[in-house]
């Protein structure tokens, strides 16, 4: 709100009426036989002039000798008070106004009568039209090679347009808001690089408009992909994933991860193979959507983050899953173990440590289809033996019987030095009904078992087999950092 006030000299003169006024009259009556001169007078301006929103409250002073009133011909413009009080003649006088909604500027005027001179003081209050401030944006995207777009602006109140970006320009900043429509053309210059964008500010004082536009330049990005992080799960069984790509340039995608497969089909489309996974928590890799050229190196790589789910859940307590993708196994009496989400039938498997430390424990790989009763043990540790826990259907073959001893038997000091296991289950290649179990440790065979009977062969349908492997009792513990599958299918 701003106020207005006396001047100094005015205030003199104002307190000279005022004493004059005690002398001169009484209950708003002039004492005629007084010989002062009826006199009245304001600090008002002959004009003020308001915004449409929001606008000032007018304050200025009336001093007199004799009774006035005050009016206003606008029901939008007020003043208070109307008229002089009984008691004093001398009165600050408040103009209150209202929002100016409409698109014309108005006028109000305001009246000061007093009794005893003939002519009133007249003040004018102009208020200005409501902002009114419209765009129509560049349709489309700005070409390439640069050039012009239009847009229009209306306002009838004057208006400027900037950019955010020194690309952008403009043929005319300006202009005086006439009401009408407008044509502004936007200059971009050429885009050697990506595509780029550029914010459009409009503004007339009384209101602002913003809208982006966009230049086309070198387009390449994934598309049509779900999460916003562009991270993509594999199970831990692996699998293959088809991913799109938008571009207008030659384009190559690579990855990180040596294993994992990546085959371009089209310009369009890639595919993404991830091996069966070989960590027990979920791991992350990422692959690199690039320009094929590398004179077009400025332009930035887009990154897709693939992630695998771990190949094993807990199975008893003492289990830890740590970020690195491997697992630790505590054995306290219990079992602490895991077993994979895959099933497993012939193949190799491979076991790495980085640590061992076995007391009264043994490792135990335990085979179990969870269907039917074909499953079996193999103890590395005490036991130092395969043992059998069934028999195939239909015939009720013994699958492992008799068992297969570890020769010559391990020590625990062997044990606590084991870094890699392997177990091969094969087809024996004279006769494909049996099978061929060996096991190695650090590169040593230690077991072989030439005559088993193989429960996957057309006439037999058994199902795969989950690896449950850890401690099943004992005290001791051990790091697994990793477990590869190497199926024969």
């Amino acid at each position: 709100m701003k106020r207005s006030f006396f001047r100094p000299a005015f205030r003199a003169l104002t307190l000279i009426y005022a004493a004059a006024g005690l002398f001169a009259c009484q209950e708003l009556s002039i004492d005629t036989q007084n010989s002062s001169p009826v006199r009245m007078q304001t600090d008002a301006l002959p004009e003020y002039t308001l915004l449409a929103a929001s606008p000032r409250t007018i304050i200025f002073n009336i001093s007199s000798n004799t009774p006035w009133t005050i009016t206003s011909d606008s029901q939008w413009c007020t003043p208070t008070p109307a008229m002089s009080a009984a008691s004093s003649l001398v009165a600050e006088i408040s103009v209150e106004t209202e929002d100016n909604t409409t698109e014309k500027e108005r006028t109000a005027t305001l009246t000061i009568k007093a009794e005893g001179i003939e002519t009133p003081t007249v003040i004018t209050i102009r208020q200005d039209a409501k902002g009114v401030l419209s765009i129509q944006p560049v349709e489309g995207t700005l070409p390439t090679q640069g050039g012009s777009s239009p847009f229009t602006v209306t306002s009838n109140k004057p208006w400027t347009v900037s950019s955010d970006k020194i690309w952008l320009t403009f043929d005319k900043s300006e202009g005086e808001g006439s009401g009408e429509m407008e044509t502004i053309q936007a200059v971009a210059e050429p885009n050697n690089g990506a595509r780029r964008s550029a914010m459009i500010t409009v503004s007339n004082g009384l209101d602002t408009r913003e809208f982006e536009v966009i230049q086309d330049g070198i387009v390449l990005m994934f598309k049509e992909l779900s999460d916003p992080d562009n991270d993509v799960l594999f199970p831990g069984t692996g699998g293959t994933k088809s991913f799109g790509v938008e571009a207008n340039i030659d384009w190559k995608v690579t990855c990180d991860d040596p294993n994992v497969v990546i085959e371009k089909s089209s310009d369009g489309e890639f595919s993404v193979t991830m091996p069966i996974g070989k960590y027990f928590s979920t791991m992350q890799t990422s692959i690199r959507l690039e320009p094929a050229d590398a004179a077009l190196s400025d332009i930035e790589a887009q990154v897709l983050n693939l992630k695998q789910s771990g190949i094993a859940y807990a199975d008893g307590s003492g289990v830890t899953f740590n970020e690195d993708g491997s697992v630790t196994l505590h054995a306290v009496n219990d079992k602490s173990r895991v077993c994979t989400n895959r099933e497993n039938r012939l193949g190799t498997y491979i076991w790495t440590f980085s640590e061992v430390n076995i007391e009264n424990a043994y490792f135990d790989i335990n085979a179990w289809p969870n269907a039917g009763n074909l499953n079996f043990h193999l103890y590395v540790g005490s036991t130092n033996e395969m043992t059998s826990g069934g028999s195939t259907s239909p015939d009720n073959t013994d699958f492992w019987a008799p068992a297969a001893a570890i020769t010559p038997a391990l020590t625990t000091d062997d044990l606590n030095a084991m870094k890699t296991m392997k177990l091969v289950i094969k087809p024996n290649e004279s006769d494909a009904s049996k099978l061929v179990i060996e096991l190695w440790i650090n590169d040593t065979l230690v077991m072989t078992a030439n005559d088993r009977i193989n429960p996957w062969t057309e006439e037999r349908t058994t199902p795969g087999m989950p690896y449950y492997f850890g401690f099943t009792g004992g005290t001791g513990s051990m790091t697994i950092t990793s477990f590869e599958t190497y199926p024969i299918e």
